[in-house]
């Protein structure tokens, strides 16, 4: 530090001897300030998010991946329903998978118009969301006030992506939420385990999210993939046919997996569906701690 002192001394005296009784201004630029005047030099750039997008997956068992991605282009016109299509690509099995932009609500349009004008396909939407369960919430607290504590929790959320899904009573006299937000901030946020609302530190963890056959009502491989028994006309309610979950009127639940009644198959309350979601939320973490 004295040399740095002593060299650029030297090198102002040595400035105003030359220069003595002239008006010229002279900047000696050491190494600290010339890497700040770079620094300055460059234009400021705000990086700007991504919009949101979600994956439309379209599937085809008698069409090849050429066929169907030519069925759907032909039949479908995207400026019709107002969307934008980040990229287009093959997936497993030969499916096609949309990458959309442009709201929920029109990806939803462009999934019902892609099904009422393409034949013999199944179409998913595959959202860029994630589901977070928030618990220990203060009785008080309503939906507009957790919405506002999650906006100021720093992870950079805005309201429009963010919805509260259920805001429920617990067996302690708090409150748990079930709240959606994008994938990348809901990571963010369950790094850091707990999250303030109010005036306490609140818990969250992310939802874990089981497969379920929706022909045989088993769990762990989709509709597509079944080769077991067709129960898709039975209530997954009360176990019987003729009707769904959403009509039946029998109080008591029916769970098809333990054959006995008290509780449904797809709730925590059966014990071989919370295994399910025990034993995937360790492969979900072991997962996460194999890519840091």
């Amino acid at each position: 530090m004295q040399q740095h002192c002593t060299v650029t001394s030297f090198l102002r005296k040595c400035a105003e001897a030359i220069f003595r009784k002239t008006e010229y201004e002279i900047t000696i630029l050491t190494a600290n300030n010339t890497d700040r005047l770079k620094s300055e030099s460059k234009p400021r750039t705000t990086r700007t998010k991504d919009p949101q997008t979600d994956k439309i997956i379209i599937k085809s068992e008698g069409k090849t991946y050429a066929e169907l991605l030519r069925s759907v282009k032909t039949n479908v016109d995207i400026a019709e329903v107002g969307v934008t299509i980040k990229s287009l690509k093959k997936a497993e099995k030969g499916d096609l998978l949309l990458e959309v932009a442009g709201g929920k609500d029109k990806v939803k349009t462009l999934k019902d118009i892609i099904i009422a004008k393409t034949k013999d396909t199944e179409v998913f939407v595959k959202s860029n969301d994630a589901t977070l369960h928030i618990t220990d919430i203060d009785a008080d607290i309503n939906e507009e006030e957790l919405k506002k504590e999650i906006m100021k929790s720093g992870a950079g959320v805005s309201e429009e992506q963010l919805s509260v899904m259920s805001l429920r009573p617990n067996r302690s006299g708090n409150q748990t939420a079930t709240v959606k937000m994008r994938k990348d901030i809901a990571a963010e946020l369950v790094k850091r385990g707990k999250i303030k609302i109010g005036w306490v530190l609140c818990r969250l963890r992310r939802r874990v999210n089981i497969i379920r056959c929706y022909k045989c009502l088993d769990f762990g491989h989709r509709t597509s993939e079944c080769t077991g028994p067709d129960k898709s006309d039975h209530c997954i309610n009360c176990g019987k046919r003729g009707h769904k979950a959403k009509d039946c009127e029998l109080k008591v639940s029916y769970c098809m997996t333990c054959k006995e009644e008290g509780h449904r198959a797809d709730t925590t309350k059966c014990p071989y569906f919370r295994k399910l979601i025990k034993d995937q939320g360790n492969s979900s973490r072991k997962a996460r701690k194999d890519t840091l």
